[in-house]
């Protein structure tokens, strides 16, 4: 196990049993994916944490799956672009199934890796999510979702 990840575990066992899901994949970096799940509006949104060799560490969460077409495409951009201008730990981008994702991409190596911060990170995007959810929703033309404002 990288070392990061070994740092991470000492926060994880602190949390309540099931919070994460560890999978420790047999790659080249020692990555190891913590999956657990977000719940914002009543909805379960995937989340991941990747600790590995590299400068970095990653916390992508799923934020909307299957959601951009090619009729909403551009409203969805036009909020994700907005939305990026004015957070700096995080940024929004569509992948090539047409989800919306999030991306915090922290520099870290294993010697100045904290715990801590991911989970901050992690706080920030939830507390974001809360209240903007509904307005992508919306944007995206989901059913039931609250009007655009």
């Amino acid at each position: 196990m990288n070392k990061k990840a070994e740092k991470f575990n000492a926060l994880v066992a602190k949390m309540p049993p099931d919070t994460f899901h560890v999978e420790e994949l047999s790659d080249e970096f020692q990555t190891v994916l913590y999956r657990s799940r977000m719940e914002v509006n009543d909805q379960f949104l995937p989340m991941a944490v990747v600790l590995d060799n590299s400068l970095y560490a990653l916390v992508r969460v799923w934020v909307a799956a299957n959601v951009v077409t090619d009729e909403n495409r551009a409203r969805v951009a036009e909020f994700m672009n907005e939305m990026n201008r004015h957070f700096k730990v995080f940024k929004y981008y569509v992948n090539e199934e047409g989800d919306v994702v999030i991306d915090c991409c922290l520099p870290s190596d294993e010697a100045h890796f904290d715990g801590e911060v991911v989970s901050m990170v992690v706080d920030v995007v939830l507390q974001h999510l809360q209240e903007k959810y509904g307005e992508l929703m919306a944007v995206a033309g989901e059913k039931g979702a609250p009007e655009v404002k």
